[in-house]
């Protein structure tokens, strides 16, 4: 979408004004920027986080190959494999 699309869509539908739109629009995209930011060891620890805890409720549902998968995929990650 444009961002005249988001605004006319926004002003619209949540009866605010155009200004406030293009406000949200400038914060959207100063948190976008600081997303991209992300160091590469940032990255990592972050997707090694989420690999955890996806290993820890596959285990706990007993789906064991998804908890296997998890734990491989963590090792990649790492360098172990």
């Amino acid at each position: 979408m444009t961002p005249n699309q988001i605004i006319a869509f926004a002003t619209d539908k949540y009866d605010i004004t155009s200004r406030t739109v293009e406000l949200y629009i400038r914060d959207a995209r100063i948190l976008l920027e600081k997303d991209c930011d992300l160091t590469r060891p940032a990255f990592l620890a972050e997707a090694i986080a989420r690999l955890r805890t996806i290993e820890q409720k596959a285990f706990s549902r007993n789906q064991l190959m998804v908890a296997t998968n998890a734990i491989r995929l963590q090792c990649e990650l790492i360098g172990c494999l």
